[in-house]
């Protein structure tokens, strides 16, 4: 039998420590339009306490209205609900330099979709376990949601499709438990019988008893599964989709069960549907003229793009092809047909319903004209169907894995393992398939590939067919391969080579043509490691090319850099007035290692009307060694502070090749000082370490009274 409050303890365990691991491993940026225009409402609403826009805003999809302002096109839930998001993360930026609000608010409401994924995998197992299945089967599931999906790589991300998700997903789980615990309450405590009509639909011989999670009436979870569907078209109105599966679900559920009552629950669905649909048909007639408009524009043109392409072509597209094919960036997918007849004989309905939900997102968004839901990794759209497609799979998961009956030892096991073991390496396979591809995809930003190949091709469309539609160029390949070279490129900066010169730190991107080091700016602190034989000399140029009114660059050129025999390296004036040589001598026995320091005050460009928002320090324009040496080392210019625009091209940008796509290497190149960069990590290292030393505790067993 299965405890309740144990099922009920780790679920909101498994919740915990998964939003850890999602949090200490976000992006902790914005990758496209859409999210940059979801969180820009969140501001408005934080400062205006209105869904209105200024307009001009760069990186936004927006309405305009007739009084020249404008709204964001896309549903308002999510900007409404990951406001105290922002509120945490304006008051955090408050203590740091104006230039970095942006940065801040935008790692802080990054926070909200990694407790969404959580959420959903943690509701699997809550769902599964209420079904009949055992604990082992609903965690094998939900981990693989977790992790065997794009759920991991989206949790990075603040697209509006992971709380779609959750909201259709807990509209179904509160539509199926209106009507599981008919007549029963509390937990039952004996086998099933023919009697026994809510258990007889869901428990097999061999499996443990189910937990009947108690409820009041018919109306309340009913009511709730509505308010929840409404819900998910305030995130994405496209969502509607699905009403006619879990209303029609409803409806056969309480009709054969609800007895003499049973309209109670149908009224308790609609009821809630309508109460959680009335704010946003409110909003929508305000803003787009009609109870049932929304920002994708009338019925005409919702047209042109849903029935846009041939349905077969789509459904190659979103099913098998390379780049974009569900069942390559998701593999556990893969199994649901193999599950559907065991799911089928414990709980039809329900599998049904799962099932329909899976198609009708496949059918709708094959004939999508932007079926691929690009900017993201995998089909953006197949998101929200993900954990329906999951949870008939813990019917298989539970039968390839039987646990041993102790009473029945003698004839255990009662399938043979010549059966059980090609399907547990099915599973395993397609598991360790979908987490590499899921680390790889976390790993690169997936914007980064997808503009490296516009500059790799002639034209956007043999660029998109090249990623699309090519083994060579899927992103599951292409972040490999860029992941290889970007630790290639960095792996001078952390391991300085021998009979080398190294940029190791504190310089921004060349501006040479042809792949060439030099010229290129230092950010204050340009170091540079060198390795040769002795004797050995360098003469650096360094160029001083600030604008009036500017003052000179203040340079300071320093051998042999933290060490006791440090010393200052005095420059002499190049004709062209704005030049200036230093010449360094090595002399010694044996291999010299040395570092040099080129130090000098800063400035930005962008503050003087050029379009360059980066703050530089002194240009290194020639680098002499008296013997032949290769210049290595990655570089990548510090986060624009004044450009909202660079600042989003920042994290992406092929050009600038940052090493990871992670929150915390784009700290390290904010522009923060160090006490700053670790005040701001410590503070995201101290939410997720909050969270999953509460996940672990919530897994120790439950004191007995």
């Amino acid at each position: 039998m299965q405890n309740s409050k144990f099922i009920i303890q780790h679920s909101l365990g498994l919740f915990l420590t998964l939003a850890a691991f999602f949090v200490l491993t976000m992006g902790g940026h914005t990758y496209s339009r859409d999210e940059e225009t979801m969180f820009v409402t969140s501001e408005a609403l934080a400062r205006n306490a209105h869904f209105t826009l200024p307009s001009g805003l760069p990186v936004v999809d927006t309405i305009k209205l007739s009084d020249g302002s404008e709204v964001s096109k896309y549903g308002p839930l999510k900007s409404l609900l990951q406001l105290p998001l922002y509120w945490l993360g304006n008051a955090i930026a408050g203590g740091y330099p104006d230039g970095q609000h942006g940065f801040i608010t935008r790692l802080y409401v990054s926070i909200f979709n990694p407790l969404v994924q959580a959420a959903i995998a943690a509701l699997l197992f809550l769902f599964a376990t209420g079904l009949g299945y055992r604990r082992r089967a609903a965690l094998l599931v939900a981990l693989l949601y977790a992790f065997a999906t794009f759920s991991w790589p989206h949790s990075r991300t603040q697209f509006a499709e992971p709380l779609s998700a959750l909201l259709m997903f807990a509209s179904l789980y509160f539509a199926w438990r209106g009507t599981s615990g008919s007549g029963q309450q509390g937990v039952m405590n004996h086998a099933p019988t023919e009697t026994d009509n809510v258990g007889a639909q869901f428990i097999t011989p061999d499996a443990e008893p189910m937990t009947i999670i108690p409820h009041s009436s018919l109306l309340t979870p009913h009511f709730v599964s509505g308010l929840l569907l409404a819900a998910a078209l305030a995130t994405k109105f496209q969502n509607l989709i699905v009403f006619p599966i879990i209303f029609v679900y409803v409806f056969w559920l309480v009709r054969r069960r609800g007895g003499s009552r049973w309209w109670l629950g149908v009224i308790g669905w609609l009821a809630g549907f309508v109460i959680g649909y009335l704010p946003l048909g409110l909003y929508n007639s305000h803003f787009f003229g009609g109870f049932f408009s929304s920002g994708y524009g009338d019925a005409s043109g919702i047209k042109d793009i849903v029935f846009a392409i041939p349905m077969n072509q789509g459904l190659y597209d979103l099913l098998l092809s390379p780049g974009k094919g569900l069942l390559w960036f998701a593999p556990p997918v893969m199994l649901l047909p193999f599950a559907i007849p065991l799911a089928w004989r414990r709980n039809a309905a329900l599998t049904s319903a799962c099932v329909a939900t899976v198609l009708v997102h496949i059918l709708f968004y094959s004939m999508n004209r932007f079926w691929h839901g690009d900017g993201s990794w995998g089909p953006r759209y197949l998101m929200p169907a993900l954990p329906f497609a999951l949870l008939p799979v813990a019917a298989l998961i539970e039968r390839l894995w039987p646990t041993p009956q102790p009473n029945n030892a003698a004839s255990r096991p009662a399938r043979s393992y010549l059966v059980l073991l090609p399907g547990r390496a099915a599973v395993m396979l397609l598991a360790a398939f979908g987490v590499t591809g899921q680390l790889f995809g976390s790993a690169v930003n997936f914007d980064s590939y997808i503009n490296q190949t516009y500059q790799d091709n002639s034209d956007s469309y043999s660029a998109d067919t090249y990623r699309y539609f090519t083994v060579e160029g899927s992103p599951l390949l292409g972040h490999v391969w860029m992941l290889a070279d970007r630790w290639r490129e960095w792996q001078p900066n952390l391991n300085p080579p021998a009979d080398a010169i190294t940029f190791a730190s504190g310089f921004s991107i060349s501006e040479g043509n042809g792949g060439a080091p030099l010229p290129r700016w230092t950010t204050g602190a340009g170091i540079i490691k060198l390795s040769a034989p002795s004797p050995f000399s360098l003469t650096l140029i360094l160029a001083d090319h600030r604008p009036p009114p500017l003052p000179r660059a203040q340079v300071q050129v320093i051998s042999d850099y933290g060490s006791s025999a440090a010393r200052e390296i005095s420059g002499a004036a190049l004709p062209d007035g704005v030049s200036k040589q230093y010449h360094l001598d090595f002399a010694g026995p044996g291999q010299q290692s040395r570092t040099v320091a080129i130090l000098s005050d800063t400035w930005n460009p962008a503050l003087l009307g050029i379009p360059r928002d980066e703050t530089i320090g002194i240009d290194l324009t020639s680098l002499q060694p008296s013997v032949n040496l290769p210049v290595v080392g990655a570089a990548v210019i510090s986060m624009p502070q004044h450009s909202a625009k660079q600042r989003f091209d920042w994290f992406y940008r092929p050009d600038y090749h940052h090493l990871l796509d992670h929150w915390r290497w784009y700290v390290a190149y904010s522009g923060l000082s160090p006490t700053q960069q670790d005040g701001l990590a410590n503070s995201i290292y101290m939410l997720g370490g909050i969270m999953l030393i509460l996940g672990l505790i919530c897994f120790l067993p439950l004191r007995r009274a």
